[in-house]
């Protein structure tokens, strides 16, 4: 069974208790990139503009709240992205559906497990 490395790591991180317990569960964990190939540097951009257009009421059509969850993922994602050397090779999960409908998608350095970050969402959209 696929298991992310970064859930057996000491540190917290948002979602990992339920994303520990569905896998304990038995929910679909699939790795989603090919081993090696995925650069945080090739992916920062476009989680840049997801971050802006989740930012932007005109594309939300409300404001946006300070208790929007994926705001912050997806700010927190683009934080690590940016921190992290152009050439840091990432490994991606998609995990779900979850019983309560949920997808999670994972990313974590390949090196060693340490958390870059999850975006949350309803089961039917792709992250």
């Amino acid at each position: 069974m696929t298991r992310p490395v970064s859930l057996s790591r000491p540190e917290s991180f948002p979602y990992k208790q339920e994303l520990a317990s569905a896998l304990d569960d038995g929910v679909r964990c699939k790795r989603m990139d090919e081993p090696g190939q995925l650069l945080a540097g090739e992916i920062s951009g476009a989680y840049q503009i997801r971050l802006r257009i989740a930012q932007d009421p005109m594309s939300r059509g409300t404001a946006v709240s300070a208790d929007d969850l994926a705001v912050r993922d997806l700010s927190m994602l683009v934080n690590e992205l940016s921190a992290s050397a152009p050439d840091s090779v990432l490994a991606f999960y998609s995990i779900g559906p979850t019983k309560h409908g949920f997808k999670y998608h994972l990313f974590e350095h390949e090196s060693d497990g340490r958390f870059v970050g999850c975006v949350r969402g309803p089961s039917s959209v792709e992250a």
